[in-house]
């Protein structure tokens, strides 16, 4: 995209990494002979779900503005994808505390580098048939925050079809693929979804675009206990002890929707392809016949 490759380009992406991937236990146990998280998986010969994030990280921001944010079990897998993926920042958490504490870790790497910087948040387990599709939304999102550096833009998945398991967001209102957001509804019903869509829901994809000014303020308010902990630079032994008692906490449902008055929900559309493969349906879905076969039948070969 133009504007969005070169050293001179503020725009950092953070990935984050760090899940464990739990429901696609058994799909990566056939695969890896262990329950490899799955953003470390590669299921059709084609490169891992991580890999694929950081294609897409590359259109906007240079490997050197890439922050990965990992896990501390998964340490070698995540050496193992990430060896020849260029010069990236990686931070690495004791363990996973769902998403806002990644997001803060990973903030928190960007800040120490760039202060002014505009951010964009992608989590790393997600599929794009279209990478052109997602670029234009994405570009488009980098665009509304680039207008008004104390707003928040969402991207949000047109569906397919009422699939449940998502997160959704109903728009407040539509000025061609962008809307204010009047509600998030978490993890629908089946049926909930099909009237959600009825008022032109789109799922929660939680790539997110900000200065990360702004992104610091919705975090101080509403995650204020990781926020302070995190900030304040804790040694190993603080570190290790608050993420062993401390509950995790979700960037969408303990953040984002607590401020819908400053998001702007930016439609990607469905030729791109999108799904969080976060189940075996899902992962089916996204993969080609062949391999899809292999993965119900259990008998997929050995990795690559």
């Amino acid at each position: 995209m133009p504007g969005h490759n070169g050293e001179s380009n503020m725009t950092w992406t953070i990935v984050l990494a760090g899940g464990t991937g739990s429901r696609l236990a058994d799909a990566c146990r056939r695969r890896y002979g262990y329950a490899r998280p799955k953003q470390f998986c590669d299921f059709d010969g084609n490169g891992t779900l991580l890999e694929h994030t950081l294609d897409r990280a590359r259109a906007f921001s240079p490997s050197t503005r890439i922050v990965v944010v990992t896990a501390r079990a998964h340490r070698a897998e995540a050496d193992e994808v990430l060896r020849d993926q260029g010069d990236l920042v990686r931070v690495e958490q004791p363990c996973p505390r769902d998403t806002t504490p990644a997001v803060s870790t990973g903030l928190l790497a960007v800040l120490a580098r760039d202060p002014t910087a505009k951010v964009i948040v992608m989590p790393s387990d997600h599929h794009v048939a279209d990478g052109a599709s997602f670029a234009r939304a994405l570009e488009q999102a980098c665009a509304i925050v680039d207008s008004d550096p104390f707003g928040i833009a969402l991207l949000g998945a047109v569906p397919e079809g009422p699939c449940d398991g998502y997160g959704w967001v109903v728009p407040q209102r539509t000025v061609g693929a962008e809307s204010k957001v009047e509600q998030f509804c978490e993890k629908p019903s089946a049926a909930e979804a099909a009237r959600l869509i009825d008022r032109g829901a789109v799922v929660n994809t939680l790539v997110t675009v900000a200065h990360a000014t702004a992104l610091v303020r919705a975090l101080e308010q509403f995650s204020p206990v990781w926020w302070k902990l995190l900030a304040a630079e804790p040694d190993e032994a603080t570190l290790e002890d608050a993420y062993a008692k401390l509950a995790g906490e979700n960037f969408s449902t303990d953040v984002l929707e607590h401020i819908p008055h400053l998001l702007r929900l930016v439609r990607l559309e469905a030729d791109a392809g999108w799904s969080d493969v976060g189940t075996p349906a899902r992962l089916d879905r996204v993969l080609a016949p062949m391999v899809t076969s292999l993965v119900r039948r259990g008998d997929l070969g050995a990795p690559p």
